[in-house]
């Protein structure tokens, strides 16, 4: 058996597998669901309101079309977090370029 061929067909096989692949799971599996319909509908709003120019979040006629599938996807993640026993709150706060970012202690 050549082992070479075998390595470049399981090779070939993974990278036509990563092509196939449309969307990237959720963090929690409990929500790929929740958050592949709402990669749809922002997907189809990227594409056919944004990049036309329509830079509003109105999309067929519905304004905030996406924010009740992102307000499910959001609190899915929430709830999956604390399986792990993560908490949302810790890491939703923005410290980038605020006082207490910028106080923090530089390492020489």
């Amino acid at each position: 058996m050549d082992v070479n061929k075998n390595s470049t067909k399981n090779k070939e096989d993974t990278s036509s597998n990563l092509c196939l692949r449309r969307h990237l799971d959720s963090f929690h599996p409990d929500c790929n669901q929740s958050k592949q319909l709402y990669d749809q509908c922002f997907r189809k709003w990227f594409a056919e309101q944004y990049m036309t120019g329509q830079h509003n979040n109105t999309f067929n006629g519905e304004h905030d079309a996406c924010q009740k599938l992102f307000d499910e996807y959001t609190d899915c993640v929430k709830k999956g977090m604390k399986e792990y026993g993560l908490h949302y709150e810790e890491i939703a706060i923005f410290n980038l370029e605020t006082e207490k970012e910028k106080s923090k202690p530089k390492k020489n």
